[in-house]
């Protein structure tokens, strides 16, 4: 295949989760030349253990270092997946960089022109992979965050894709936390992508994603100088996609992956109770109207909003808290600390 413009830089998928960065990692890597590893969390996992992407690591310190990886829950369900001989190359050899320590333990795939993976905490880490990657491609998808923080919910608390958060403490707190959280993850893209001008973060809205998903995967294959390949849209190939293998009871939360895409999957949002909505429009409403997102048609009654207005005005400042927390935490700024019941939201 010739074609323009070859990337030679590596591709990351970043969102909020529950947005569709799981849909969209797996459409493209369905492309002939695309392979995208599915969270390994190794940035993070670096960072959270105080480490930069200019630091160099001796041979005798990388046993330690693995041992670090393994203490951040992404990294480690992904090195319990790496073969022995993979650990054994990069434990017994010469020094590494950190970039070398990222390629090494990802794998870099081999034989494929454009690679890369879906973590989505990595949208913490934008400017520091683009000083790895001076050439890497940032694809971020928002989802309307209404919809991300019902799925978050139904994922997390209800374990059930159908489910409705009762009117109570928790799920009111469940709500404010997310909303205040979902806000950080997006305002950290865009400082990122203004510092950078703008031309490496892509922004591929969820609901065009599933109402028009060739034009959204012409357009990214583009930046990348490929083409479009029909068979991405082709659900058989996401068939053993291995989000789908049942892990803690948990593969429910990806069923329709391996489904043809549903445009009727871009109004989820209207499922959710009106006082959820109220509190999520509370907090990042005007983000709502930048992005182009309707406010909701349902309205709280009075006894719902005076209900949700006080717990606000009880929990916000604690929550708020704990969401810089968790940010300072991604950013490797700070040392994980045992969640509490409102860190169990996040």
């Amino acid at each position: 295949m010739v074609e323009h413009n070859r990337h030679n830089g590596p591709v990351f998928i970043i969102g909020y989760p529950r947005s569709g960065t799981t849909l969209l990692r797996a459409l493209l890597g369905a492309h002939s030349e695309i392979e995208l590893v599915n969270e390994p969390g190794l940035i993070r996992g670096l960072r959270t253990a105080g480490h930069n992407v200019n630091d160099v690591f001796p041979r005798e310190t990388l046993p330690t270092l693995l041992e670090q990886l393994r203490k951040v829950g992404p990294s480690r369900r992904h090195l319990q997946a790496l073969s022995s001989e993979t650990l054994r190359e990069f434990i017994y050899t010469r020094r590494r960089t950190f970039k070398q320590v990222y390629e090494l333990l990802l794998p870099k795939p081999k034989g494929y022109v454009v690679w890369g993976e879906k973590s989505v905490g990595n949208i913490f880490y934008i400017r520091e992979l683009h000083q790895l990657y001076p050439d890497a491609v940032f694809v971020h998808i928002i989802r309307d965050p209404r919809a991300a923080l019902l799925s978050h919910y139904r994922k997390r608390y209800a374990g059930c894709a159908d489910a409705l958060p009762p009117f109570d403490v928790d799920s009111i707190r469940f709500f404010v936390h997310g909303a205040l959280l979902w806000n950080q993850w997006y305002n950290a893209a865009e400082r990122a992508s203004r510092s950078l001008g703008g031309r490496i973060v892509l922004q591929v809205g969820y609901r065009e994603l599933v109402t028009n998903p060739e034009k959204q995967l012409t357009d990214i294959c583009r930046a990348v100088g490929l083409k479009f390949e029909p068979d991405m849209l082709d659900s058989a190939n996401r068939q053993h996609d291995p989000v789908l293998i049942p892990k803690n009871g948990t593969a429910y939360a990806h069923r329709n992956l391996a489904q043809p895409i549903k445009p009727e999957r871009a109004n989820s949002f209207d499922e959710l109770p009106a006082w959820a909505a109220f509190i999520v429009e509370k907090y990042v409403g005007h983000r709502l109207a930048a992005l182009g997102f309707a406010p909701s048609k349902h309205k709280p009654g009075t006894v719902e909003k005076i209900r949700v207005g006080l717990e606000m005005l009880i929990a916000e400042r604690k929550i708020y808290s704990n969401v810089l927390k968790d940010v300072a935490i991604r950013h490797g700024l700070k040392k994980p600390t045992p969640p509490s019941s409102l860190r169990k939201t996040a």
